[in-house]
């Protein structure tokens, strides 16, 4: 809970201070995840102090989502640049463009809207809502898998032993 917010604070103190690549609307992105987190880390301690364990593991799903932003950010540019082969949507040397700044809330956003869509699937029983979820972690799990893979070969497995 206090490492979410500092950290947090600490991510947010980062982007607005220091010369880095991208533009206004990534800054954007990244202060908006970082206050999911915060918002999200402290529901998850209310509801845990309050004993609901239910609702407390909710937002704990919820914040590991958030949590998880800067790397979702990374795996999708790369499934993104995968399926393109290449660059497309923003200029990568000033590392900004539409898509670059669509990815920066999509990273927050697209996986919460999905877990929301899976409680709400686990609440209804609907069977098409069921299916609807199910196949949104599927598309969301083959998404990762590819930008997991192609992150993987691309920028950590060449760094490995140099």
């Amino acid at each position: 809970f206090l490492m979410a917010i500092v950290s947090s604070a600490a991510g947010t103190y980062m982007i607005w201070t220091r010369d880095k690549p991208g533009d206004l609307s990534q800054d954007l992105g990244v202060t908006f995840n970082a206050i999911l987190i915060v918002l999200c880390s402290l529901m998850a301690y209310r509801h845990a102090v309050k004993r609901n364990f239910q609702a407390h593991q909710e937002w704990a799903l919820r914040l590991f989502l958030a949590v998880s932003g800067t790397w979702l950010f990374r795996v999708g540019l790369f499934f993104w640049l995968t399926i393109h082969q290449g660059p497309v949507g923003f200029d990568p040397k000033s590392f900004s463009g539409p898509f670059l700044s669509i990815l920066r809330f999509a990273q927050s956003l697209l996986p919460l809207i999905i877990l929301e869509i899976c409680f709400a699937a686990k609440r209804s029983k609907q069977k098409l809502l069921t299916f609807c979820a199910s196949l949104a972690v599927i598309i969301s799990c083959a998404v990762i898998g590819i930008g997991i893979t192609s992150a993987s070969l691309g920028l950590w497995l060449p760094r490995i032993g140099s």
